[in-house]
């Protein structure tokens, strides 16, 4: 019965290691806390594409199986760890990212506090090669992910209200 118990126990640890990757990881480019109201000039952070895992299966792995269509890239490459920390307090009710990633093709995918995941279309004006809105954006913490087609090109994050 004892011998159960750690066997469990064992499992349980290792579950909770698989489900909450993102918890523990510091993201490459640091974070951007955004409340209501917030500066849009404020709100924009610099990064740099560049990985070794497919951005497909980096959601694969993130969602346990349940990934959106707009994920399922398998030309696009990023890091494991996130690329930026987006922390909301409180809610916000209207939120758009951007990418700029000088007209070259990139997705921006996201994880929620709730652990599920979107991703971006491309974007329809100059300046916004991603875009990622329409969500339900509540308070917390969401990780970021920049996938392209080449390692090493400069991009801008943006956020708008």
């Amino acid at each position: 019965m004892a011998q159960r118990r750690v066997y469990l126990t064992i499992l349980t640890l290792l579950a909770s290691l698989v489900t909450l990757p993102t918890s523990a990881q510091t993201p490459n480019f640091g974070q951007m806390e955004l409340a209501t109201g917030f500066d849009r000039a404020a709100a924009t952070a610099m990064g740099t594409t560049g990985g070794s895992i497919r951005l497909g299966d980096l959601a694969q792995q993130l969602s346990q199986g349940r990934v959106p269509t707009a994920c399922q890239v398998t030309n696009l490459h990023t890091s494991e760890s996130p690329d930026h920390l987006l922390i909301l307090h409180p809610d916000i009710e209207t939120l758009q990212l951007v990418i700029n990633n000088g007209g070259k093709t990139a997705v921006l995918m996201l994880q929620g506090p709730d652990g599920q995941i979107h991703c971006s279309v491309p974007g329809e004006r100059f300046n916004e090669d991603a875009v990622l809105q329409d969500l339900d954006w509540s308070g917390g913490n969401y990780y970021l992910w920049v996938a392209a087609e080449k390692a090493g090109q400069q991009y801008r994050l943006s956020a708008r209200e």
